[in-house]
């Protein structure tokens, strides 16, 4: 019978179960009516939030910016999670693991989030299938779209505004790509289980109702999975390495505009890829010291820097799959590290407070994987489970807590620039109305006081005389 992945206690339940409900749907719905009460009031309050909206645009779009941050950090603590497991590692201890579990909501698989075992009839085929073909469908109709929009109207396929939707594809990509890519690499993995007599039987570690093949299997694989190994290996061409490889052409061709722009998100040219480079700070607006003088030689431009963040994030969830066990931890390991060092050497965020909660980030992230060290080494070494997820649960929060701070920081201090210009254009705004009868008033001191001078000047003369 069909099954599914519970991803808070990470047990197998029965479809047909009631008690094995998707948790992670109630917290979906919940975020979606938030969203839609959020909309109905900004329909009510239009004006009001439209001028806040303006009053407050620069720390509005900062805590978007570090908002993504954090995101991007979440999906890949919880993409290291589920990468190791997946080759028979443990998991974050509990309750940790629990929140890493209601954190996967970021991860966007949505097979995952909605159990779709359950309601798709099939095997891993279909699932990635699913997973690879939905969002290649929605990035031709957005293309196809704007195409004929383009030569309807003759404009620049990349022009002002979003560019017929072509925004909100590229947003899309950016969080999804890891996903859609970690899912085609677990279809390389083989589980293999010893006979007794010499002989091997493998099976597909994703779909073990696959046989598979590999270098000591004795069995012979299925059609099914050599046509499923074809299609992946199409389905790497794409997502591993096509898609980083086209947004990197995308934000070459648009190179001299991002490296001379006056503000984070540029020119209305540049509003569609805004999202892509606004963390970072054009070349001509680095600081001169750096952590790391060659590595910030070394990277001249900084509009390539999206699509490096990407190759981390690939970096830590699909390619991490082709390893085992403590070489795989020691390689995310080394990966954090050479990035946090990276980042720190280059420097290349936009301000100081976004650089912080960066490097918080990074920092987090090499915790998390330390965390599933002390996890596996838990069996024989005497470490509380319980500690280790105290501090992995304080230092995640801790990081949530910096962005919350900076964000009301960065707010403050705009509230306080504000009322200053406005004190000071009130002020002059008033001296400008009261000129004429200032100039007046000024002239009459002047002569008042001349006289008072000169009449006891006259009587120290009469004294005299």
């Amino acid at each position: 019978p069909p099954h599914y992945r519970d991803s808070l206690t990470h047990e197998c339940h029965d479809c047909a179960d009631t008690k094995g409900a998707p948790p992670n749907v109630y917290v979906i719905i919940s975020i979606v009516t938030v969203v839609i009460a959020i909309i109905i009031y900004a329909a009510f309050k239009r004006e009001e939030i439209s001028r806040f909206a303006d009053k407050y645009d620069l720390t509005v779009m900062v805590f978007k910016q570090n908002g993504t941050l954090v995101l991007v950090t979440v999906q890949i603590i919880s993409g290291l999670a589920s990468v190791h497991t997946f080759k028979g590692g443990s998991d974050y201890p509990s309750p940790f693991a629990d929140l890493v579990g209601i954190a996967e909501i970021a991860s966007l698989d949505i097979y995952a989030l909605f159990n779709m075992n359950c309601s798709v009839k099939g095997n891993f085929g279909d699932k990635l299938r699913l997973t690879t073909q939905v969002p290649l469908a929605f990035v031709a109709v957005v293309l196809v779209s704007r195409a004929a929009y383009v030569a309807f109207k003759g404009t620049d396929f990349i022009g002002e505004g979003s560019s017929g939707g072509l925004k909100y594809m590229l947003m899309l990509l950016f969080f999804l790509i890891p996903t859609v890519a970690t899912t085609v690499c677990q279809t390389f993995a083989v589980s293999e289980f010893d006979n007794g007599d010499g002989t091997f039987d493998c099976f597909m570690t994703a779909d073990m109702g696959i046989v598979a093949s590999g270098p000591s299997c004795t069995t012979k694989s299925s059609p099914e999975y050599e046509a499923l190994i074809l299609y992946a290996w199409l389905m790497v061409v794409v997502w591993v390495f096509g898609m980083p490889l086209g947004l990197l052409a995308l934000l070459y061709s648009k190179r001299r505009a991002i490296e001379t722009r006056t503000t984070r998100k540029g020119g209305d040219d540049l509003k569609t890829i805004s999202f892509l480079f606004r963390l970072f700070k054009p070349r001509s607006k680095k600081r001169v010291a750096s952590t790391l003088t060659i590595l910030r030689n070394t990277c001249s431009s900084d509009w390539p820097l999206a699509v490096l963040d990407l190759v981390r994030r690939l970096s830590l969830t699909c390619f991490l799959l082709l390893l085992e066990g403590w070489i795989q931890l020691l390689a995310a390991f080394t990966i954090c590290t050479l990035f946090v060092i990276m980042h720190r050497g280059i420097g290349g965020y936009y301000d100081a407070a976004t650089d912080v909660l960066a490097l918080a980030c990074g920092y987090e992230i090499t915790v998390c994987v330390l965390g599933l060290v002390w996890a596996n080494a838990a069996v024989s070494l005497p470490t509380p489970p319980d500690f280790i997820s105290a501090f992995l649960i304080v230092s995640n929060f801790a990081v949530l807590g910096l962005l919350i701070y900076l964000g009301g920081s960065h707010f403050r201090r705009l509230r306080k620039t504000i009322a200053t210009e406005t004190a000071n254009a009130n002020a002059n705004a008033t001296t400008a109305a009261a000129g004429p009868n200032a100039n007046a008033n000024a002239n009459a001191n002047a002569n008042t006081g001349a006289a008072m001078v000169q009449v006891p000047a006259l009587g120290a003369g009469a004294g005299a005389g």
